[in-house]
């Protein structure tokens, strides 16, 4: 059976892999896109948000439904919806019809994260469940990069092709999840009225309410200041380089691509050498004290390229130490009966702050191209006593 198991996730981390360079392929060109439409600028972020808010409303919504739905099903219609949403937002003319787009992509975007990281869980050994998530969110994120580098390659040939290409392999890897994933089993197959039920946004955040400890409420807290502050950097570091410090578009593909290196060494390594201990909990709170004093050590030098951009890198390549540690904690915190629903939540808090930190840090930069910084420094700052508590509250 554990043979079986380890043969299915495979073949999930390829597909995902296959999935991830689909999904960043659109990322380098939205700009292009918007200023090709003649669209004012602030729709970069009206899109950002869009796609984000609906992300946060369904995550809930998906989690609950992986209860009821097998996970290759769900992959499915994710692949194929969020390319519907994609071919809806490379032809759209209009500021509403390309916010509309991305409200879809949101829906079916947080569906593929969900129903991917349950059927991982449900299909891992004990004893490989931290391994497989961690390769499961390293997979994303390196073979994101590469879509993000073709995608960019691409859009310098005509930037219709990208999306074109991205409809194609997202229908594709849809297809490949349900054809080539083992059928899982689900807590209760829903009927008709239950879906309908389960479908509206608030009864899914009403549902998550008796899975809802103390101990999940710090996680939840700690994911949503670390998400903050991972999107209020990472929004912001590109401009950062090009307008204030007159760096080319190559350095922020460079590092891009430094960054999906050292993940992946450092995720094989440290991550797990954390995720092997005892003590997570405190390692995580360590991991933000970190995060913080980089920042600081930022903001004294932040005048110096090289300085910036070097730490700017150990930054975004520790954010994503925290990002594995904490889907981990979900994992383990979970039981059985609440898996999906801890899932949704879990997603939707990220979601959030992807929400919060594009939209705050995005006004502030117009005060001061270092305001959003100075908010991400915060936040880790807030992030670590949230990561603290979590550590008193898991050794009750």
């Amino acid at each position: 059976m554990k043979r079986f198991s380890d043969r299915t996730v495979v073949v999930l981390f390829v597909i995902y892999g296959f999935e991830a360079v689909a999904a960043n392929l659109a990322h380098p060109i939205t700009p292009n896109l918007i200023e090709y439409r003649n669209m004012p600028n602030y729709m970069f972020g009206v899109v950002f948000a869009a796609m984000s808010l609906t992300n946060f409303l369904l995550s809930p919504f998906w989690g609950n439904i992986c209860n009821h739905i097998e996970s290759r099903k769900l992959l499915m219609i994710s692949g194929i919806g969020y390319a519907v949403g994609q071919g809806m937002f490379g032809i759209a003319t209009n500021p509403l019809v390309m916010t509309m787009a991305r409200f879809v992509s949101g829906l079916f975007v947080s569906c593929m994260s969900i129903a991917a990281t349950y059927y991982v869980i449900l299909h891992s050994p004990p004893e490989e469940k931290s391994r497989n998530l961690t390769i499961t969110i390293t997979t994303f994120t390196v073979m994101g990069t590469f879509g993000y580098f073709l995608g960019g390659y691409l859009g310098n040939i005509n930037i219709f092709i990208p999306f074109l290409l991205q409809c194609i392999l997202l229908s594709l890897s849809g297809i490949l999840y349900y054809i080539f994933l083992k059928p899982n089993s689900v807590v209760k197959v829903a009927n008709y009225k239950e879906l309908i039920h389960k479908s509206n946004p608030v009864q899914s955040f009403i549902d998550i309410g008796p899975s809802l400890s103390p101990l999940v409420i710090s996680l939840f807290a700690t994911v949503l200041f670390a998400s903050l502050a991972s999107t209020s950097f990472t929004q912001n570091y590109a401009y950062y380089l090009q307008n204030t410090l007159g760096m080319s578009p190559l350095i922020n593909g460079i590092t891009k691509g430094l960054v999906g290196i050292f993940a992946t060494i450092f995720n094989f390594t440290i991550t797990l050498m954390i995720l092997r201990k005892n003590d997570v909990e405190k390692h995580l709170s360590y991991l933000f004290a970190v995060l913080a004093s980089v920042l600081t050590i930022i903001g004294l030098y932040r005048s110096n390229p090289t300085i910036f951009i070097v730490l700017g890198i150990v930054v975004m390549v520790l954010d994503t130490i925290q990002v594995s540690i904490l889907q981990d904690r979900n994992a383990a915190y979970a039981t059985p009966e609440n898996q999906g629903v801890m899932l949704g939540m879990h997603n939707a808090m990220k979601a959030l702050g992807m929400i919060g930190g594009s939209l705050i840090s995005g006004f502030i930069y117009d005060f001061n191209p270092f305001y959003p910084f100075v908010m991400t420094l915060i936040l880790y700052v807030l992030a670590m006593f949230s990561a603290n508590k979590l550590r008193k509250r898991s050794c009750l």
